[in-house]
């Protein structure tokens, strides 16, 4: 599509979002793509950024994804934060718009996958949130770890970035490669994250899953605190509540994971990969029968608060060979 055109659809869109959303802000198109699979001539697919109302963005984005940790600074794409009967009625907006500025049929299908969303009009939480962010210090460990992984598989520098800044806006305090002594490929503290050496050894798309799968978790302490999340191992809860909790938290990581993953497969930075969903084929009685192992033997050695949980699970998991 010539610039000229462009410019016409951007200024045409603005104008017809504006009118009926009062959440929009503002839309900056840098192409559309024409065609595709369904349908040579009846296929849109608008490339660029929408800007939204901070609010009403983070409101949309609890609704869809209820437990996943928020994408600060991250893209996101439109689509992932509006459900079908919303989208059916932006895509008049856009279908009609296209039909207008490029004389041609309104288009009858039309994908929001390339259409990034920002959120404007930040309230002052999200603010020191940023501001947070910026002074944090960096992970320790952090570019030896990412040395080792490129020392092992090749890497561009722009997967290099997205793992670093993926990991230390987790605030992750510290990340190593480790050996261990327990049949586990990572282990996740509120102290900082370990993880298995022998997946160095696995494909590439495997091990990052394992590494956003671990560091998901340093985004759960951010967000509930050290105590919530060692609740199930000292806290005054049912044995049901514990293992429900544990496998909600793991189950989230999961599928936290895998949304990296398909973002990197969509940038083109790694190849093909299903993310395995390991913990929705674990059974809550499972979980029960080895929080209650370990609540056993932490009662046995007197393990009464996090420090002493972390210290106790790095025990367990780092070998010193």
């Amino acid at each position: 599509m010539n610039e000229h055109s462009i410019r016409a659809y951007n200024k045409l869109l603005n104008m017809s979002l504006s009118k009926d959303f009062n959440w929009f802000k503002k839309i900056e198109l840098s192409d559309v793509k024409h065609g595709g699979v369904r349908d040579q001539k009846n296929f849109i697919n608008p490339i660029g950024t929408i800007y939204v109302d901070s609010d009403w963005g983070h409101k949309q984005f609890r609704e869809y994804h209820y437990e996943s940790p928020f994408p600060y600074d991250e893209e996101l794409s439109f689509g992932d934060i509006i459900g079908r009967n919303l989208s059916q009625e932006i895509q008049k907006h856009f279908k009609i718009c296209f039909s207008i500025v490029y004389s041609e049929p309104t288009p009858k299908y039309m994908s929001f996958s390339w259409l990034n969303v920002v959120f404007i009009n930040k309230d002052e939480n999200m603010i020191q949130e940023s501001m947070r962010r910026i002074l944090n210090e960096e992970t320790q460990g952090i570019d030896r770890f990412i040395d080792e992984l490129s020392n092992t598989h090749e890497l561009s520098d722009e997967l290099k970035t997205f793992v670093k800044k993926f990991i230390e806006e987790s605030q992750c305090k510290k990340i190593d490669f480790s050996k261990f002594k327990i049949d586990a490929l990572g282990l996740a503290l509120h102290t900082g994250v370990l993880i298995n050496s022998l997946t160095l050894k696995k494909p590439l798309p495997f091990l990052l899953f394992v590494i956003f799968h671990e560091v998901a978790h340093q985004y759960q302490f951010k967000k509930y605190g050290d105590d919530e999340m060692y609740h199930f191992y000292l806290g005054d809860v049912t044995e049901k509540e514990a293992a429900e909790f544990m496998k909600k938290t793991e189950e989230v990581a999961d599928e936290f994971a895998s949304r990296k993953i398909r973002e990197l497969q969509k940038r083109g930075l790694i190849g093909s990969f299903t993310p395995p969903q390991v913990y929705k084929n674990v059974s809550i009685q499972q979980i029960s029968w080895m929080l209650n192992n370990f609540k056993k033997d932490m009662r046995k050695k007197n393990i009464d608060s996090p420090e002493k949980i972390s210290e106790y699970f790095y025990n367990m998991a780092k070998s010193e060979l």
